[in-house]
């Protein structure tokens, strides 16, 4: 039996409230705008759980919930005050969101809140009512025990197994298998696993967009204390380092910041005013004095979700680009990824101190509001800072909107830290499409996207950033269950949806929330699966996993496969037609397209009719899709119309939702405008029309019959009549 003290050695560089709650956040004094603070004092615990999930993130709480689902006790446990992480932490214009790639739990949250603009109050709240009730409509499920304000001190092992995680307070918590739901990848870490950070180089794994990017000034702003004297120092948050290499790797993160929910009123009694960060220096803004001197952009969105393209220039605004590591004391630095706590709330101070700070500073500084009426400047930038300033007289937060923290988010954006290094390493070529993962446990759907990652003064003297890359939506890919597991010689019962074994390029597409939450749902569906068959999380067959995530509404990627073939919707204004009244809906996860139809369970027959139009004579394969449900009719009537026949069939939409289904193989001929229909006569409970799909798997040169129908394993012949 071994403890593994949160030393996070094993870093390998490539680059070159203790009593549970049931829901609700933490009820203990409220500790103010922190990260780390000792823990209150309270009864300490001892406690065993199937599955202990570390991080009260948007992973965690869906990692949590599905274990509940998948039958399993579990208890998780969070390090702050509050659960949902970014998501309910400021994090509200989504990216990434989107109803054809995540499925599952993910898919009801958004469901609830919207795809992005809600509230943070509102993400926290649908969060705990998802802890609250983690199975909607079963009486007998029970709230999932929170555990508050634990922090991490050590991971016991015996062997290559974990058995129990160690707090500082003194609590203890134990289970069979455990998942690492931090942005930090602390549990994974402090099990002895390797793991890295920062950028690898091009060569590395042959990555285009690895390495570091040739760097842009920022424009009009002089690198010294005084400007021209390079022996005058250099202004606040410059680094005094080479620009180095294009291409090459390096250990820097990008930027974190804060992304704040601000107010414009007359009426200060509608807002939670402005006000000062514990640490206050006017001179850290000295580039913001001398960038919007220059006549630079002074442009500042005032909403919900406040993002860094939103407030001036990407090389200064809300991101403290360089801030998240700190000085070790010989010499060196210590990133906010592999920093100790206390450390990390130095660097969370420093955070604080320069997004809040510069609204502080715009407000109250009086050198810089005098540019407003600096005759030296042009009256086009003067006029620009004045209207800067009239917004940010006007300017507060919320009244009901981070309550305990005076209206500023308690959650600091960490893009990303620690990666784990595994026997499968996910890298560009997952992200290209030039591979295709046999083994997907969730899409990512976004732009390998980071932001910079340090300011230094170039060789002509004014201040020069690198490290952006901008972002995007791009076509999904596959995320595979190798990335989430560690190698067996390190851990077998561990699971790592956030900080997955990835290069920065791939890593840098996944790390948008709802990836986070389909990835932890997925894991948790692992752990339960493992515990089933009593095996390890690397011996777990991936044929058994995938049929469970499916079954959950979870979404693999059939988005690809469907390329191939026809596919008719219920929304075709063609090809598609119904008698008898119809209700659209997409409540539950895993439809085609924007909706799908359902009967209402109705005594009336209805038909849903998809009538597509045969270009090729050929046996094609047909594919049915439908969401499934327990309420979901178990003989839901199919008929085949195909050369003067028609097959009659039944299918179980109570199982196998959000897939295609084949349910049969048919020749049609050329010409021949064919129809699939789908009745809910004598069915025994609700049923669903929602697309078909057809695939053209033999060609033929004459309109003769000569495959027979060759019936699906999911169909039975329909003997309703």
């Amino acid at each position: 039996m071994s403890r593994i003290r949160l030393g996070f050695s094993r870093l390998l560089l490539v680059a070159g409230g203790l009593s549970p709650s049931l829901f609700g956040a933490a009820d203990t004094p409220n500790p103010g705008l922190t990260y780390y603070y000792p823990a209150p004092d309270a009864p300490i615990v001892d406690l065993s759980a199937d599955i202990v999930v570390y991080g009260g993130t948007s992973g965690g709480v869906t990692a949590a919930v599905q274990a509940v689902r998948m039958g399993k006790s579990v208890v998780l446990v969070v390090f702050g005050r509050h659960v949902g992480g970014m998501t309910s932490g400021g994090l509200t214009q989504t990216d990434g969101v989107n109803p054809r790639v995540q499925g599952g739990i993910t898919r009801e949250f958004f469901k609830a809140t919207g795809h992005s603009g809600f509230k943070p109050s509102e993400a926290e709240q649908a969060f705990e009512n998802l802890l609250a009730d983690p199975v909607p409509g079963e009486s007998g499920d029970t709230a999932i025990p929170v555990y508050y304000e634990q922090r991490l001190e050590t991971v016991e092992k015996k062997g290559t197994q974990i058995t129990a995680l160690h707090m500082e307070n003194g609590s203890i918590f134990r289970g069979k298998f455990f998942i690492d739901c931090t942005y930090e990848g602390d549990l994974m870490a402090g099990a002895g696993v390797s793991y890295t950070y920062g950028k690898e180089s091009i060569e590395t794994y042959q990555e285009s967009r690895a390495g570091r990017k040739a760097p842009v000034r920022l424009p009009g702003v002089d690198a010294y204390k005084i400007p021209g004297d390079p022996g005058s120092g250099l202004i606040y948050n410059l680094l005094d380092e080479a620009p180095g290499k294009a291409g090459a790797g390096y250990p820097q993160i990008q930027a974190y910041n804060f992304r704040m929910y601000t107010l414009m009123n007359t009426h200060s009694a509608a807002m939670q005013p402005l006000f000062a960060p514990q640490e206050y220096d006017p001179e850290h803004f000295e580039i913001l004095y001398r960038y919007h001197r220059a006549g630079g952009s002074t442009h500042l969105t005032v909403g919900n979700d406040i993002n860094n393209h939103e407030m001036f220039h990407r090389g200064c605004a809300t991101d403290h680009i360089g801030g998240n590591r700190w000085p070790d004391g010989d010499g060196g630095w210590s990133s906010w990824a592999d920093a100790d706590y206390a450390t990390r709330e130095q660097i969370y101070q420093s955070h604080v101190s320069w997004q809040l700070g510069m609204l502080w500073y715009l407000k109250t500084n009086t050198r810089y509001r005098s540019l407003a009426h600096d005759l030296s400047l042009s009256e086009t930038i003067r006029g620009n800072i004045q209207n800067l300033l009239n917004k940010v007289d006007q300017l507060g937060f919320p009244l009901h909107e981070y309550p305990e923290t005076g209206g500023w988010p308690h959650e600091l954006y960490v893009r990303e830290a620690r990666r784990m290094v595994s026997d499968f390493i996910l890298t560009q070529a997952y992200y290209d499409h030039r591979l295709t993962a046999p083994d997907p446990v969730g899409l990512a759907n976004y732009s390998s996207d980071s932001h910079h990652v340090r300011r230094f003064a170039g060789s002509d003297g004014k201040v020069w950033i690198e490290g952006d890359t901008g972002g995007r939506r791009i076509s999904p890919w596959k995320i595979p269950y190798r990335a989430l597991i560690p190698p067996a010689t390190e851990c077998e019962n561990l699971l790592v949806p956030w900080a997955i074994s990835a290069s920065s390029v791939a890593f840098a597409s996944m790390r948008m929330e709802p990836c986070f939450m389909v990835l932890s749902q997925s894991a948790a569906t692992a752990a339960a699966l493992c515990i089933d068959r009593n095996v390890t999380v690397q011996e777990l067959p991936y044929d058994h996993l995938r049929v469970r995530l499916l079954a959950d509404g979870q979404i693999l990627g059939e988005a690809r496969e469907e390329e191939t073939g026809m596919i008719i919707d219920n929304r075709h204004p063609e090809f598609f037609s119904k008698t008898g009244p119809w209700i659209e809906s997409a409540s539950i996860p895993g439809n085609y397209g924007a909706d799908y139809l359902h009967d209402n369970r109705s005594d009336e027959e209805r038909s849903a009719h998809f009538s597509p139009a045969i270009d090729k004579p050929g046996t094609y394969e047909v594919y049915l899709r439908w969401t499934a449900h327990t309420n979901r009719a178990s003989n839901t009537p199919i008929q085949i119309h195909h050369q003067g026949e028609t097959t009659k069939l039944e299918v179980d939409q109570r199982t196998h939702g959000g897939s295609w289904n084949l349910i049969g193989t048919y020749p049609f001929d050329a010409g021949q405008k064919i129809r699939v229909t789908i009745n809910n006569k004598n069915a025994d409970g609700y049923v669903i029309a929602d697309a078909v799909r057809l695939v053209l798997t033999e060609t033929k040169t004459s309109p003769a019959r000569q495959n027979p129908f060759k019936p699906s394993p999911i169909t039975r012949e329909y003997s309703a009549e």
